[in-house]
């Protein structure tokens, strides 16, 4: 008998809310990439006194990369960025919190856009990367993360005993590259991550005229380097 604890398959591919497959899972043969995952029920709201912002990347549960073990069937998901918590509801609505590994979450929203976020624990890099979730954004040789740092701030109002609380999130953008994990704040700190292919590098962001930093700009040149990169390993 099963005890009331939901167990969900955290699958490494992604599996579209449209798609509502059924996943078999009675043999004992799972496929590669698939790990079984355990939820605790949610029984208090952490957040009541929260009055701006949100811990969450989508204030809303997706789709997700998540397969219920019993409906077999795609599992909605919230991911929790100031307590690096992964939040999933079972099909009767019930709130649950993964309290096992996971390593991988994707989420679709509306518009079909995917999010993907790894966690850090994956990473072969010389120094511990901090525990977080951080958003794939180009994968390669090199690879770019964003992460959306969650900071928490609390006031009194005026006349009240009850403390509010606001939540801000900041981005910050990492880069995964050579068993490094480095921060990249400016566009010419590319030039210290990547420099093996300094002179190229230079030479693409002065051509390119990538001054401003933004997300964008940021992605151009690691996919730029990814490109360098694999030529010349043809």
């Amino acid at each position: 008998m099963y005890k009331p604890i939901s167990l969900i398959i955290c699958c490494f591919y992604m599996i579209s809310l449209q798609a509502q497959r059924v996943v078999d899972v009675s043999t004992n043969q799972l496929p590669v990439g698939v790990q079984l995952v355990n939820g605790n029920p949610i029984l208090l709201d952490k957040y009541v006194r929260v009055v701006q912002g949100s811990p969450f990347f989508k204030d809303e549960y997706l789709p997700s990369n998540f397969i219920h073990v019993l409906s077999k069937r795609p599992m909605a998901v919230k991911l929790n960025l100031l307590s690096n918590e992964v939040q999933f509801r079972d099909e009767n609505g019930k709130e649950f919190i993964a309290n096992n590994k996971v390593t991988r979450v994707v989420l679709t929203d509306a518009f079909g856009q995917t999010y993907k976020f790894i966690h850090p624990s994956t990473f072969n890099t010389m120094a511990k990367v901090p525990e977080a979730w951080y958003e794939l954004l180009v994968e390669g040789k090199a690879s770019l993360y964003k992460l959306h740092k969650k900071n928490v701030s609390e006031s009194t109002p005026y006349g009240q005993a009850t403390t509010e609380q606001t939540i801000t999130t900041t981005p910050q953008f990492f880069v995964y590259a050579n068993q490094s994990f480095n921060r990249v704040k400016q566009v010419k700190d590319f030039g210290d991550i990547f420099a093996d292919k300094f002179r190229d590098i230079s030479t693409f962001i002065r051509q390119s005229r990538i001054q401003e930093k933004s997300e964008d700009n940021f992605k151009k040149v690691v996919d730029h380097y990814n490109l360098v990169t694999a030529k010349v390993q043809q």
